[in-house]
């Protein structure tokens, strides 16, 4: 991307107008292309009446042009892709689907986010399984060792984040992925902080089943998510939350013995949508798929690689995140030691600079910087000789 390009994707963002935005890996700012979009889908819905014949047919279009856009974004086939509002759904699809016997075992990671964690202990509980806890470490070979030694004849599920929320690692999820199938168990990985960061094939992760939300870094609206089910696990995975849109057409109603699912992971939908948010999401997908998920990760991986070599020079700052571009992607995390949260925090919030921070209990800061393919690198510098300024 050139000086030029840059700033014509700043222009689609009206925040960097006013702050430092490096706050992606919660929440992505919208860009206008995408707020324009919701808006006249809203107000077409309105003029027309919402279940006119023209919103009717726009809002199926519009949907399942989104489904189409999600399957071509991850290699995948939209028959194989269900349309959720987070990747929490994502993710209680599968831990409410599977058919579990009492003494299976689960294994996530210990940097899971809560979404994810809070999920299999509830799963846990109700299924009579027995939850592993894999610790996560950046070296490849002592990460597949591990996982190795976790794994028995029992273990069912592996479940991980393509890219932890916590530290930012980027595992390496084909590897993963290869061992577990190896010891006959399947592999789920969650995408939030993936997804719109690189390019991505879930052919090639040897991933069984793939959740993803559209809010962080595909910079979509809140309230939209994916799951991808490949089409020979559609009969191992029963929809659990059913309604209006689970059930084939060729079910004609309750008279009916026959409760036929539809087509695809379809079945995994249900009830009425916020249609227009998918509408929305499916012009991000646009502006993603224009900018090209490869251009954006050599952007970021030029940012985040000098960013996370400075960071390292400073005293009393111990940086999370690997160095290594091919474990890393745009989150950059740290702790630090010693420095006074409270005027830290007042200090960035007056130099207009907006990012996560919180102080633990045992007195360490914990800080997350989301480098976006907007993200300048003197938006950078300013972080650095703020970190500087107050460390010295």
């Amino acid at each position: 991307m050139n000086d030029a390009e840059i700033e014509t994707y700043r222009a689609w963002f009206p925040v960097l107008s006013r702050v430092s935005y490096l706050n992606t890996g919660t929440y992505g700012a919208m860009p206008t292309p995408v707020v324009n979009t919701l808006c006249e889908w809203y107000r077409m819905l309105e003029v027309e009446g919402p279940w006119s014949p023209l919103a009717m047919k726009q809002s199926d279009e519009a949907y399942e042009a989104t489904r189409g856009k999600i399957a071509a974004l991850l290699g995948a086939e939209p028959d194989e892709i269900a349309l959720t509002r987070s990747v929490t759904d994502g993710t209680n699809i599968i831990a409410h689907g599977l058919p579990w016997r009492a003494g299976d075992e689960v294994l996530i990671s210990d940097k899971e986010h809560e979404s994810g964690w809070v999920v299999w202990h509830e799963a846990a509980r109700r299924y009579d399984l027995r939850l592993q806890i894999l610790p996560l470490v950046a070296d490849e070979r002592e990460l597949l060792s591990r996982l190795d030694e976790l794994m028995t004849p029992r273990t069912r599920l592996v479940f991980i984040s393509h890219v932890s929320c916590v530290t930012g690692l980027k595992i390496p999820a084909a590897e993963l992925g290869r061992l577990v199938h190896e010891r006959g168990a399947l592999f789920m990985l969650d995408g939030a902080h993936a997804v719109g960061q690189f390019p991505i094939n879930v052919r090639k992760l040897n991933c069984d089943f793939y959740t993803g939300c559209e809010h962080k870094w595909l910079m979509g609206p809140q309230g939209t998510g994916f799951l991808y089910v490949p089409w020979f696990h559609l009969a191992l995975v029963a929809p659990s939350w059913v309604g209006a849109g689970s059930r084939s057409r060729e079910c004609k109603g309750p008279g009916d013995a026959r409760l036929l699912w539809a087509q695809g992971a379809r079945r995994y939908e249900n009830a009425t949508r916020a249609w227009g948010l998918y509408a929305g999401l499916g012009a991000a997908l646009d502006m993603i798929q224009q900018i090209g998920p490869a251009n954006i990760e050599a952007r970021v991986q030029s940012l985040v690689e000098p960013f996370k070599k400075a960071l390292t020079e400073l005293p009393r700052m111990r940086l999370l995140t690997p160095l290594a571009c091919h474990a890393s992607a745009g989150l950059v995390a740290l702790e630090t030691t010693g420095y006074r949260h409270e005027g830290l925090s007042k200090l960035y919030d007056e130099r207009h600079i907006l990012f996560p921070y919180h102080k633990r209990e045992d007195g360490t800061q914990w800080m997350r910087f989301s480098v976006a393919f907007f993200t300048l690198k003197e938006e950078l510098d300013h972080i650095l000789e703020t970190l500087r300024e107050f460390s010295s």
